[in-house]
This record gives structure tokens, sequence and C-alpha cells, in this order.
């Protein structure tokens, strides 16, 4: 899986894919309109939400097998949010959460530390074998806010 880390200003992912037995590099974390949005799980998955949550979250969402594994954290102005497999996302309390493999690692050196999401993916590098050393980074004060339509 992966690494995905959130500390309220930024959020970061490792760049590593594993699947099965192969293993190669891709951005994990994107800008969509006002929101920073990082994904982790099986890519298949990721890639049919990101393509509902770039459609605007219109319908009740991408239909998931049983096989399907996927979970979401999206960053913006209103607040942090994480979406599991489904269209109704949960509002995260407070700002620094994590997710994917190395998440819960992650988590605590943010919460314990007051480590950046950066650091704390740097780090699970060494300890979660699904994480890779190559990392992206992106600040919530590089994100230009929505601009109302009309």
């Amino acid at each position: 899986m992966t690494t995905i880390a959130c500390d309220g200003k930024s959020m970061a992912g490792d760049r590593k894919v594993t699947e099965q037995n192969m293993f190669y590099g891709t951005c994990k974390i994107f800008v969509i309109e006002d929101s920073i949005v990082g994904v982790a799980g099986c890519a298949t998955s990721t890639n049919k939400w990101l393509a509902w949550f770039r459609a605007g979250c219109a319908s009740d969402g991408p239909a998931f097998t049983d096989d399907d594994a996927m979970t979401a954290l999206v960053l913006n102005r209103r607040g942090l949010f994480l979406y599991e497999e489904c269209s109704d996302p949960d509002k995260v309390d407070g700002e620094i959460y994590a997710v994917g493999t190395g998440g819960q690692g992650a988590l605590a050196l943010m919460r314990e530390n007051g480590w950046t999401a950066t650091k704390a993916v740097k780090r699970m590098h060494k300890y979660d074998p699904n994480t890779g050393p190559k990392v992206t980074t992106i600040k919530l004060r590089d994100v230009p806010p929505m601009v109302p339509r009309g």
C-alpha cells in the first residue's frame, strides 16, 4: 500500500506502488479544485474513486467489489475528510491524520513528536516495506481557493 499523511498544513505521500510482484513509482497526492487529495489502496480502486471525485462527486460514488480497497484523505480550507470506498466522507477531528500501511506509524510520529507530514512519511520508509523513499508534498497555502462560477 503506502503512507499518506496530513499535518493540517500539508499532505505528503510516498511514491512507491506495490502491485503483486511489481514495484514502480507514481504520484498519490493531487490538487483537485480547492483540495489536496491523497489516495492509498489498490490502483484500480483509487483511479475509479479519483475519476468520481474529479467529476464533482455528482453520483452516489463508484461501485466497488469485495476485492477493491482504497482510502482517501481530502484536505481543504473546510477541514480534513476521510473517504473509505464510499461517497460519504467523515470529517476528521483535528488536522492530523494518516492512512495506508504506514499510516498508524506516521500518525504517532506527527502526534508525539510534532513532526510534519513529510518527515513522518520519510521515516515510515524505514519501517514499512510498502512505503517508498521518495515523497510528494503539497502545502495547503499553495492551493488556490475556489472561485465561484458564474
